[in-house]
């Protein structure tokens, strides 16, 4: 039975119904993630990455280039994020072909961040479609 102060306030000055049963919704985990060499990847431009050391290893950076040959070796462009999203807020006509300031980086030492599971890809554009 209702005693008619079903209404109460927070500590921030919200305003709630009691009387109601609360919810609380919550969420699965994150999803889990899969670190894979960007010579096992087509293509790598864009995606998150960590550079791996003796000592530590560095997160938070992204892929500036593809896997490129040179010397002999094989190496990957990166950049940190917040410097990567700098360079896409430039609107595309101003925006340089190749990211400011990136550091080449041997292949061997990064890692690139991939879902575990992929999500599969897009249906075909015809499938489906009368023939």
């Amino acid at each position: 039975m209702s005693t008619g102060s079903d209404w109460v306030f927070d500590g921030h000055g919200n305003l709630y119904d009691v009387s109601q049963p609360q919810d609380v919704e919550t969420y699965g985990p994150p999803p889990v993630l899969r670190w894979l060499s960007p010579v096992d990847l087509p293509q790598i431009f864009g995606l998150r990455c960590a550079r791996a050391g003796r000592q530590r290893v560095v997160y938070d950076l992204r892929c500036a280039s593809e896997v490129f040959e040179d010397s002999g070796g094989l190496y990957v462009n990166v950049v940190d994020e917040a410097q990567w999203y700098r360079w896409l807020e430039v609107d595309e006509d101003r925006r340089p072909e190749r990211i400011p300031r990136a550091t080449c980086v041997g292949a061997r030492h990064l890692w690139i961040e991939v879902p575990d599971d992929p999500p599969p890809p897009p249906p075909h554009p015809l499938e489906g479609e009368p023939r």
